[in-house]
């Protein structure tokens, strides 16, 4: 029998924690190469399984923490979300631009963990009278409504390409802490993500083609041309639910939500069978 403490239920990780955050890893790794599906997927899945509002991940080849939050959040490939209005966005670039992620104590504290994959609270980092007094508390976390951050950071092998990935999730005000046990969950889930980091999760600026089937190539050129999912199917002679199927795989390929950003995506130079393709 092994002694000690017994570990409480705000710390345990859960059977149902386990089987959730695997699924989700599932999920990221079957959207293949492209990472902004990648992103996509990890930020919706990670939004419920944690029980945040806004979030921000990112992943580049640059080892200088600083140097990543001084520059331009949209040439980095950062991905960010859970944003109530266009405003509380350009806030956060805002906050980006003027380098105050730099100067972020949380963030300080976290970039001196040398450890290959560290998650942290922000109560882990800071205590409440040093976050509540930073600016960037009261000038903009406040604003957007958040009080309360969790923290990843992972620091692949050299030979992946990929110097570090990060992940900061923000909670509404009003609603508890981040617990032990959400921080071992967000833990493991950048463990599994570490192993995938410059293979099947490339960094932003080598984003691989979105490859499609035949069938997924004519659903989305006449989605281009202005067809209505009924009008598809019958052309295609297909059931309306199949090629429902269809257009929800395709935004899922894409890491998109609605009909129009899929159709950007679709004419960028990343996508198989685009009017971009040369082949």
């Amino acid at each position: 029998m092994i002694r000690g403490r017994p570990m409480n239920a705000e710390r345990r990780m859960r059977y149902r924690d386990l089987r959730a955050l695997y699924l989700l890893v599932g999920s990221c790794r079957a959207c293949g190469d492209d990472p902004v599906a990648w992103h996509a997927r990890m930020a919706a899945g990670l939004t419920t399984l944690l029980d945040c509002r806004i979030g921000v991940s990112g992943m580049t080849t640059c080892t200088n923490l600083e140097q990543i939050h001084y520059t331009a959040t949209t040439n980095l490939g950062i991905y960010d979300w859970g944003w109530t209005s266009p405003e509380q966005r350009r806030s956060y670039i805002d906050y980006c631009n003027h380098g105050l992620p730099a100067t972020d104590p949380t963030l300080l504290r976290m970039a001196q963990i040398t450890a290959r994959v560290a998650c942290r609270r922000r109560s882990d980092l800071v205590d409440d009278q040093t976050w509540f007094a930073s600016r960037h508390y009261r000038d903009y976390f406040r604003a957007w409504g958040i009080g309360d951050f969790l923290y990843s950071l992972t620091r692949p092998a050299p030979s992946s390409g990929v110097a570090t990935h990060w992940i900061n999730l923000g909670r509404d005000a009003g609603r508890p802490p981040f617990s032990v046990r959400e921080r071992r969950i967000l833990w493991l889930f950048a463990r599994e993500v570490c192993q995938d980091l410059g293979r099947s999760l490339r960094p932003f600026g080598q984003a691989a083609r979105v490859r499609l089937s035949p069938r997924l190539i004519q659903v989305l050129q006449l989605l281009a041309e202005g067809q209505s999912e009924k009008r598809i199917a019958e052309r295609l002679n297909l059931s309306a639910h199949t090629v429902h199927g269809y257009v929800k795989q395709l935004y899922r390929r894409f890491g998109v939500s609605n009909r129009s950003a899929l159709l950007a995506r679709w004419r960028s130079p990343d996508a198989e069978g685009g009017p971009n393709d040369p082949g």
